[in-house]
């Protein structure tokens, strides 16, 4: 009798949800879409010795597909996939770019999977607004094994935890767990960020090496110009009025003690930009300023990069943009432009023209 009251009981529930299921499973219909990327670059030569570049790149090619995959009283599951692949190699190699699913609920919202960076998105999202070229200090857009948690706004105000990277080296048999905290504050035309990183050491020996997963830039996500971190944090100003905007940004990436790296902390200061000359056409500027102290034993990084932008929307879906960036001699030195032009001992001016088509 007990067995068939748990049953009856399990059916009835079971009938709830496939009505409440039923009620929005006609406007559950998934979405394609993607976008087509191209860039195309030239860059002066970072060594005395080496040449000039040319090429025409994918700009972050994608194909994808979203929607919500139930709606049970004011809960929605959602699923967000889509593959990267690159227009200029026939489509070769596509790669999970995205692959997520969610619950959004009064409550806030969760996500699992390989989701978007939670710092980059409530700290550091509105300071890098270059089409093409890599800034200092960029956080990673997206990470792998990952977490998250992000409140609903609350009179502007939303707080965000993140865990990435989750899981167990397979080599050193090391957890390895990085976690994210941040915040960020919306009224009007005024935004601010706040956020901290605590990354997690890669090695069985107590010594921090670099992560297996990489950002967009191809390098280590706990690692910044060549450094393996222990933590970072930052804070963001911004503020819109009319056509302008301006962006204030600084943040401390704090080595780990590797014994073979400068420990001291790296502070990078930015500065970002815009005006919107019309509905279509809108500038950027964006300086950086690198500095570490010189622990005496492995020297320091510092550096600055100027990068200048404009962009041209003729459509929602159609982008153009033209770039010029230069990087400081002792910028390229301390690794700060990324894996293109890092190591170098010369000052470098890059061209970018990018196109983007939406769908």
């Amino acid at each position: 009798m007990r067995m068939q009251k748990n049953l009856l009981s399990l059916a009835v529930a079971s009938s709830l949800c496939a009505m409440s299921y039923s009620v929005s499973a006609a406007d559950l219909k998934p979405t394609l879409y993607g976008d087509l990327a191209l860039a195309a670059t030239y860059t002066t030569k970072s060594t005395s010795s080496g040449n000039a570049s040319a090429s025409l790149s994918d700009n972050l090619s994608l194909l994808g597909v979203k929607g919500d995959a139930a709606v049970l009283g004011d809960a929605k599951f959602f699923y967000d996939f889509n593959a990267a692949f690159d227009m200029t190699a026939g489509g070769s190699k596509p790669s999970t770019h995205l692959g997520m699913i969610g619950v959004d609920s009064p409550y806030g919202t969760v996500s699992a999977g390989r989701d978007h960076g939670l710092y980059n998105d409530l700290v550091d999202g509105s300071i890098y607004q270059t089409n093409w070229f890599f800034a200092p200090g960029m956080s990673a857009q997206y990470v792998d094994k990952a977490i998250k948690y992000v409140s609903p706004s609350l009179g502007g105000l939303k707080v965000g935890v993140q865990a990435f990277d989750i899981g167990k080296d397979s080599t050193t048999g090391k957890t390895h767990n990085n976690y994210v905290a941040a915040v960020n504050y919306a009224v009007d035309g005024l935004t601010l960020g706040a956020g901290y990183t605590s990354y997690a050491d890669y090695s069985d020996n107590g010594k921090f090496t670099a992560a297996s997963d990489q950002n967009q830039f191809a390098e280590a996500t706990n690692t910044y110009s060549g450094e393996v971190l222990k933590h970072k944090a930052g804070v963001s100003v911004g503020y819109t009025m009319g056509k302008m905007g301006l962006v204030l940004a600084d943040t401390m990436f704090k080595p780990a003690d590797t014994g073979a790296q400068n420990t001291k902390s790296i502070n990078t200061v930015m500065v970002t930009g815009s005006y919107a000359v019309t509905e279509m056409v809108s500038l950027v500027a964006n300086v950086s300023s690198t500095s570490q102290s010189d622990d005496g034993v492995n020297g320091k990084k510092e550096g600055n990069i100027v990068t200048l932008m404009a962009s041209y929307v003729p459509a929602d879906n159609l982008y153009f943009s033209v770039e010029l960036q230069n990087a400081s001699k002792k910028a390229n030195a301390s690794g700060l432009t990324g894996t293109l032009s890092s190591g170098g001992d010369k000052s470098t001016t890059g061209v970018a023209l990018g196109a983007t088509y939406n769908f």
